[in-house]
C-alpha cells in the first residue's frame, strides 16, 4: 500500500481505497455513505472485498490487501486495531404468520426450542448469542446454517424457521412488510465499527469515508 500511494502521488495514478467486510453490509449501512463519498471523489476508485466474518477481515486487513474492514467489534486480534462506532441490540426475526409474533419482546428462554436458523460457526455475532444462551441454560440448536442476515430473512419468510438479527437488519426486513422483528431482552448488543492496521498510515480519503459513515 505505501509504494501504491507513492505512485499515484508521483504519476498521478487513480487512488483506490479498499474495504473489506461482509457481503450485504453496504446495503444496510453503506449506501448513503458511498453515495456522498463519490460525488466528493469521482476520481477514487472505491473498491469492496466481501467477507463471511469478521475474522476473515482481519486476515483481509493483515495480508494489507484492504484499507478498512467494517466488523462485529469487541474481539480484537494482534495486530489489528477497532474504532467501534455502534452498538446494535439483537432481535428475533419471525414470519407475520408465526404465533410468536403478537409479541413486542421475549427472552432467551421464552424461545428455546424455536425452528433456529443460525449463522455460521465463524462468525463473531454466532459466538455471542451462543455464549449468551449457554449463561442461561439455553440450548439455540441451528436446524439450517447461513453466512449473511439476508439469507436469514428468505428463509423466515418461507417459514423455515426463526433468526436472531441485530437492530438495523431487522429495521430494514420489517420495513418489507413479510416479516417482524421482536427485541430479545437478555442477549448483549454487539458492537460495530471498523478494523485497520495503523489509524495514523491510512490515506485521507479512508478518513473521510469513515467520518461519512459516522
Amino acid at each position: 500500500f505505501g509504494i501504491r500511494r507513492v505512485q499515484t502521488l508521483k504519476h498521478g495514478e487513480t487512488q483506490t481505497l479498499t474495504i473489506t467486510t461482509g457481503g450485504t453490509t453496504v446495503r444496510h449501512f453503506m449506501q448513503g455513505a458511498v453515495v456522498r463519498f463519490k460525488r466528493a471523489h469521482p476520481d477514487v476508485n472505491l473498491r469492496f472485498l466481501p467477507a463471511s466474518s469478521s475474522r476473515r477481515c482481519f486476515e483481509i486487513l493483515r495480508l494489507s490487501q484492504a484499507d478498512l474492514g467494517f466488523v462485529t467489534t469487541g474481539d480484537p486480534v494482534r495486530g489489528i486495531n477497532e474504532k467501534t462506532i455502534a452498538h446494535q441490540r439483537l432481535f428475533l426475526l419471525v414470519a407475520k404468520s408465526d404465533p410468536l409474533a403478537r409479541h413486542k419482546r421475549v427472552t432467551l428462554k421464552d424461545i428455546e426450542g424455536i425452528r433456529y436458523l443460525g449463522l455460521s460457526g465463524t462468525t463473531t455475532s454466532h459466538s455471542a448469542i451462543e455464549q449468551a444462551a449457554l449463561e442461561r441454560g439455553v440450548t439455540l440448536k441451528p436446524e439450517v446454517v447461513f453466512d449473511d442476515f439476508d439469507t436469514a430473512k428468505i428463509f423466515v419468510e418461507l417459514d423455515l424457521g426463526q433468526a436472531i438479527v441485530p437492530a438495523v437488519q431487522a429495521h430494514n426486513f420489517e420495513k418489507t412488510g413479510t416479516v417482524k422483528a421482536i427485541l430479545v431482552t437478555d442477549l448483549p448488543p454487539i458492537s460495530i465499527g471498523w478494523a485497520f492496521r495503523r489509524w495514523q498510515h491510512l490515506p485521507a480519503v479512508a478518513h473521510e469515508f469513515v467520518e461519512l459513515m459516522a
